[in-house]
């Protein structure tokens, strides 16, 4: 059953046009030609919490099943972590260099619980950059892991 809730969550995602896609579960998802997986771990295995680019830790009591990824959409901003303030995702955009098809392509991810408060603020560019208020901490129970395929 379960290799049956991957094939659907693959086979159901959206074009690149589409609505946002809503991540309930460990498993393999697309979502804008963009593969990635999500698995939660707890935080004794997790020997490092420098990650190779691709991959980003949460931590799982901050950011729950189910979650959103969408497109990019001006106006949106996040606290990247490792940096001072909050930032417009243009502005990080920037500051990383990126091209027009680069920004077109690259995958948010939404708290919805945080949507309700202010729909602009997004948790994580996938692959690239997490919001700082889900870091992984000494406090962390459970960590989200999502790496790009």
């Amino acid at each position: 059953a379960h290799d049956r809730i991957l094939v659907r969550q693959l086979n159901d995602s959206p074009g690149k046009d589409s609505g946002p896609l809503e991540v309930a579960c460990d498993g393999q998802y697309e979502y804008a030609g963009v593969r990635f997986s999500t698995e939660t771990l707890q935080r004794s295995e997790i020997e490092s919490l420098k990650q190779p680019e691709g991959i980003l830790l949460f931590d799982a009591g901050c950011l729950k099943y189910p979650f959103l990824c969408r497109k990019w959409e001006a106006g949106d901003w996040f606290r990247p972590l490792g940096s001072r303030g909050r930032k417009k995702v243009s502005d990080f955009f920037t500051d990383m260099k990126y091209d027009g098809f680069r920004k077109e392509s690259a995958v948010m991810i939404v708290d919805p619980s945080l949507a309700d408060a202010n729909e602009k603020h997004i948790s994580s560019v996938l692959g690239v950059r997490a919001d700082d208020m889900y870091k992984v901490t000494d406090r962390t129970l459970e960590v989200l892991k999502i790496t790009v395929l």
